[in-house]
């Protein structure tokens, strides 16, 4: 959802929009610098600049930049844990009958 007209978070989804370019979505770190410089705390702009970044760009979403120091991105997707074993025994460990 599109944040209110006249809010800060309008405010900083219009500092986004004005550091992007087509195809190519301004970085989260210019975008809270620029707000941070006109007042608006930084975890706001963090968090606005992620919901619109969800909202215009939703092919992005769990995406990372690559990296321009020469390393490795980290990786995005955790291997998920192996399955536990059914023990028999229900959530409070009383046996069932």
């Amino acid at each position: 959802m599109r944040p209110g007209a006249g809010t800060i978070s309008a405010q900083v989804w219009e500092i986004t929009r004005s550091l992007s370019r087509p195809g190519n979505p301004a970085a989260r770190k210019d975008v809270v610098a620029r707000a941070v410089a006109l007042g608006i705390h930084d975890k706001t702009a963090s968090t606005q600049f992620g919901a619109w970044k969800w909202h215009e760009h939703p092919e992005l979403n769990g995406v990372r930049r690559p990296r321009t120091d020469g390393q490795e991105p980290v990786a995005l997707v955790t291997p998920k844990p192996a399955p536990l074993e059914h023990d028999g025994l229900t959530r409070n460990h009383i046996p069932s009958f």
